[in-house]
């Protein structure tokens, strides 16, 4: 623009810069950066509390087992073969009969100090039951510390609760094992057993899949994030910066998603006050990314199935799994 100055003064151009909408747009870190922000203060903070609270740093011993093998276990050899074989027959028919799988395990004694963790890992290693149904559970017994203990699976639970458990354990097993009559006990409990589970089934009161899968949800979830902060804390700074990369570009792809969304929404509002104020439905409406939404979905999707999986629904081998019910008693 040129600004024409009085008399006996110079004529001097002056230009006068248009304002552009980049120009006044607030400059800042892109979001991808925050992100990556945000999640290397949480790996400060994961390690800062596992150097404030040491207890936290590694998790509990794992134990080592093994799977059972047969219906009839007896690492004791207090059992005759002929005594084993009977028992473990009656279990095998019991089975073929009904399809509910219980098996009977006796050990000298306690293979660790803690009886439950034992017997809850070697349940799981055994796959007892039946795919998908999982209707299995296993009579352990330890002869030096004088207990047993019942681990049911999740598909008997509704047929064989902790108090029918124990019911029967100290009926038929605790008299019996207190005079040394161990055949006479085991036979006692697993003829008890049968009948309590055997009618059970037969009157169609067994819990359905969707059931089972929400009795291992409760179990199993609590195991993973037990297990969780170990791993945390365990991880090297390699991983860990692949990590925050990782989850940074992923983060960001899922919150676009959320903002594409977001405007489905509000074009949906837009579009019904259009038709109710007689204007064209697709007026005044923003572009929509819908690949991604798409993507978003997938990614849901994806984790979904892994968490899935971690919490053991997925059923797999040929058998059912255990942890969520059982019963102890001391002879």
């Amino acid at each position: 623009m040129t600004i024409h100055a009085k008399r006996g003064e110079p004529i001097i151009a002056k230009k006068t810069a248009s304002p552009t909408p980049a120009a006044n747009k607030r400059r800042g870190l892109p979001p991808i950066i925050w992100v990556w922000l945000g999640i290397t203060i949480f790996w400060l903070m994961v390690s800062g509390i596992n150097r404030l609270s040491p207890s936290l740093k590694t998790p509990a011993a794992a134990t080592s087992t093994s799977a059972l093998t047969g219906y009839f276990n007896d690492e004791t050899k207090l059992f005759s073969v002929s005594q084993a074989a009977q028992l473990g027959n009656a279990l095998a028919v019991f089975e073929n009969e009904t399809s509910n799988q219980i098996v009977v395990a006796v050990y000298p004694r306690v293979p660790h100090d803690a009886i439950e963790q034992f017997t809850i890992e070697t349940a799981e290693r055994s796959r007892l039951g039946r795919k998908g149904l999982d209707n299995g559970a296993i009579l352990f017994m330890f002869m030096a510390e004088r207990v047993a203990r019942f681990e049911i699976g999740y598909g008997l639970e509704a047929a064989l609760t902790d108090a029918d458990a124990r019911r029967i354990l100290e009926t038929h097993l605790l008299p019996a094992f207190a005079k040394g009559n161990y055949v006479e006990g085991i036979d006692g409990t697993l003829a008890a057993t049968f009948k309590n589970v055997k009618d059970a089934y037969r009157a169609n009161k067994m819990p359905g899949t969707l059931a089972v899968y929400w009795l291992q949800l409760k179990v199993k979830i609590p195991k993973l994030v037990d297990q969780a902060w170990p791993t945390l804390t365990a991880l090297e700074i390699e991983k860990r910066v692949g990590i925050t990369l990782f989850a940074g570009l992923l983060g960001i792809g899922i919150w676009d998603g959320f903002r594409q969304s977001a405007r489905v929404g509000r074009n949906l509002l837009r579009g019904a006050g259009n038709l109710a104020a007689g204007r064209a439905f697709t007026a005044g409406m923003e572009g929509v990314g819908l690949e991604s939404i798409i993507d978003t979905l997938k990614v849901f999707g994806l984790l979904l199935g892994v968490i899935i999986g971690a919490a053991g629904l997925v059923i797999v081998a040929a058998g059912g799994t255990f942890g969520g019910a059982g019963a102890q008693i001391h002879w």
